[in-house]
C-alpha cells in the first residue's frame, strides 16, 4: 500500500516533510541512539537540498516506489529483502546528491553558476 502523497495537497514543504518523516521513523525503528541522532544531524543540513530534489517529478515518483518498497518487506518482515531495497535507496540518493547540491547551490549563487 502506497504511503501518503502530500503532493496530492500541493506542498512542497509537506513533500520534503514527508520524506524526512519517513526516514526518521525507519531509522528509529533501529533504536540505535547514535544512528538517530546522526540521520537527524543531517537531515538538518540536507533539507534544503531535499526541497530541490523533490521539485521533480520523476524523482518524486522514484522516491515514493523505493519508500512503498522498503515498506512492504517490513510489512512482510522480509528484513534480507528490506535491507537490499534500503540499501539500494541509500546509494542511488547518495550518487544523485552531488547533482542536486550543484543545482541548490547555483541557485544560492547565481551570479557563479556557469
Amino acid at each position: 500500500t502506497r504511503h501518503s502523497n502530500p503532493e496530492d495537497e500541493g506542498s512542497w514543504a509537506k513533500i520534503a516533510v514527508a520524506d524526512e518523516s519517513f526516514h526518521t521513523a525507519l531509522t528509529r525503528l533501529s533504536k540505535n541512539a547514535q544512528m538517530i541522532s546522526a540521520l537527524e544531524g543531517l537531515c538538518s543540513r540536507i533539507r534544503f537540498f531535499r526541497c530541490i530534489d523533490l521539485e521533480s517529478s520523476s524523482r518524486r515518483e522514484r522516491t515514493y516506489r523505493e519508500h512503498d518498497a522498503i515498506i512492504g518487506a517490513l510489512r512482510r518482515r522480509d528484513a534480507a529483502g528490506g535491507a537490499s531495497l534500503l540499501e539500494k535507496h541509500i546509494t542511488l540518493s547518495s550518487e544523485h546528491a552531488i547533482e542536486v547540491a550543484a543545482r541548490g547551490l547555483a541557485r544560492l549563487f547565481p551570479e557563479t553558476a556557469a
